[in-house]
């Protein structure tokens, strides 16, 4: 009797297992997805290529970039995401900003510059401790001194080695005596620790005599025609001034920013948009007409512009180099500030004689510094080696 009873209980399992007829009804839930095609409505977001549409309208907004020149700086590219300068700290690449970082790094322990500067001594430390033992050898230690010397000579703010040693031999035995004093322990190497206190001490000596208000490209509107007229006389009467490397920096740059082939040298087809670049710093400051006061027709300016694409292409290249521009640019220059009554007596720009009486009364302001205003005119016979250029570029 046993066994007939547990055959009765096998068909429940059996009628339990229809039970996936419940089962198939997920299948046809699954059906279901047929809303899911519903995202038919998520191609809406044919809508949100509108939006793409409108997005292109900052090509509008591309045109504060020129608005936003003649206000202020010429070297407004630095910085943007379409320059080449990538999307470093401001310290990096602007001049101004780097003095202010300077200053608050030193003065403030906690702040965010002070982290900042204490990484970039670190950074300098790794690339060389070549053998990476964690500390720098005397043999290593020459590298170390010149890659942190890189940023403040990048904005003319300290001498190259050459400027302060003369020769190698000279630049090796001090780096040597330097390198003594770091070395506490006497060991041979220098840790980071001791380079890190070494260069912070240093940094905070050289930020006290820093002057904080000297004349920066990337804010010439925080300048006056007159002093920037002196500026770039002494920049043109010394190369090794902070003048002449600020100024080299600027022209190097507006190059760079001009050369949309990034090949290092520029075409015709890329001349004009240099020129223009260059001249926002003199237009900025009310020294120089802007394009449309200084030619007639558009043919006018592209004679104009050939000339002097011709006069800088004086090997018959078809481009133009960086040196070729800044030997034509230090050339033209030395040109307009030897005599910089002319320029505002040519330009009609100079009928607001506001400006034109103020370089009147300049060069009484200016005569005053003119045991350095002199030295100009000295060196104004080498601005007759600004006429060497010419016959070269005649070659």
């Amino acid at each position: 009797m046993t066994s007939r009873v547990s055959p009765t209980v096998t068909p429940r399992p059996v009628t339990y297992a229809a039970a996936p007829t419940y089962a198939a009804a997920p299948v046809t839930y699954a059906a279901a997805p047929t809303y899911a095609a519903a995202p038919t409505y998520a191609a809406a977001p044919t809508y949100a290529a509108a939006p793409v549409t409108y997005a292109a309208a900052p090509t509008y907004a591309a045109a504060p970039t020129y608005a936003a020149a003649p206000v202020a700086c010429p070297m407004s590219l630095l910085g943007q995401q379409d320059s080449p300068w990538g999307g470093g700290c401001p310290w990096q690449y602007d001049k101004t900003a780097f003095k202010q970082f300077c200053k608050v790094a030193t003065e403030v322990p906690s702040s965010k510059e002070r982290k900042e500067l204490y990484g970039y001594l670190s950074e300098c430390f790794l690339d060389a401790d070549g053998d990476r033992d964690g500390l720098v050898g005397a043999d290593e230690f020459d590298f170390l001194i010149e890659k942190a010397a890189t940023l403040p000579r990048r904005f003319g703010m300290a001498p190259s080695w050459a400027e302060i040693y003369g020769d190698v031999a000279s630049r090796q035995q001090s780096r040597m005596q330097m390198f003594s004093q770091m070395d506490k322990h006497r060991r041979g190497k220098i840790g980071l620790e001791e380079w890190v206190e070494f260069t912070m001490a240093h940094i905070s000596e050289k930020v006290r005599t820093m002057q904080m208000n000297t004349l920066d490209f990337a804010h010439l509107e925080r300048a006056g025609p007159d002093q920037f007229i002196q500026y770039l006389q002494i920049a043109i009467a010394d190369q090794h001034s902070e003048n002449y490397k600020s100024l080299y920096e600027f022209l190097f740059k507006s190059f760079v920013e001009s050369d949309k082939e990034e090949k290092g040298a520029i075409h015709f087809e890329q001349f004009d948009a240099l020129i223009d670049d260059v001249a926002k710093a003199p237009r900025t400051l009310g020294l120089a007409p802007s394009a449309a006061q200084s030619y007639a027709t558009e043919n006018d300016k592209r004679a104009a512009r050939s000339a002097e694409f011709r006069a800088m292409d004086f090997d018959n290249s078809g481009t133009v180099t960086f040196d070729k521009f800044l030997g034509w640019c230090m050339q033209h220059i030395a040109g307009k500030v030897s005599q910089p009554r002319q320029p505002v007596q040519q330009v009609q720009y100079a009928a607001p004689v506001q400006y034109a009486s103020a370089p009147m009364a300049a060069p009484v302001q200016y005569a005053a510094p003119v045991q350095y205003a002199s030295a100009p005119v000295t060196y104004a016979a080498p601005v007759t080696y600004a006429a060497a250029p010419t016959t070269y570029i005649q070659r």
